[in-house]
C-alpha cells in the first residue's frame, strides 16, 4: 500500500470520531457500566432489606457485562473474553429465568 491508501483508508475508519475520541467514548462507557452496577447494588439491598426479591438487578448487570464481553470477543477475538460473554450470558439467563419465576 502506498501513502494515499493507507491515509485514505484511515479516513473511512475514522470518519466520526478520531483515536482519542474512540477511547474517550470508550471509557464514558465503563463509566457508565460502573454507574449502573452501583444503582443496581444499592437497589438489590433495599429490597433484600424490605424481604423482596432483586433478580433483575442481576439480570442487568449480567446483560450488560454480557454485550460488552461479545462485542470484544468479536472485535479482538481472544478467548478469555468468549469465556466472559458465555459465563455472562448464562448467569443473565438464569436470573431472567428465576425473575420470571418468582413473580
Amino acid at each position: 500500500m502506498n501513502r494515499e491508501e493507507i491515509l485514505k483508508k484511515s479516513i473511512e475508519e475514522n470518519r466520526y470520531l478520531d483515536e482519542r475520541e474512540q477511547r474517550e467514548v470508550g471509557n464514558s462507557f465503563g463509566f457508565g457500566g460502573v454507574i449502573v452496577a452501583i444503582l443496581c447494588v444499592f437497589f438489590s439491598i433495599v429490597n433484600a432489606l424490605r424481604g423482596q426479591n432483586f433478580y433483575e438487578f442481576g439480570v442487568i448487570i449480567m446483560g450488560y457485562l454480557s454485550g460488552w464481553a461479545w462485542r470484544s470477543y468479536i472485535i479482538i477475538k481472544k478467548k478469555n473474553y468468549l469465556i466472559q460473554s458465555i459465563a455472562s450470558s448464562f448467569a443473565a439467563i438464569l436470573g431472567l429465568v428465576a425473575y420470571f419465576m418468582l413473580v
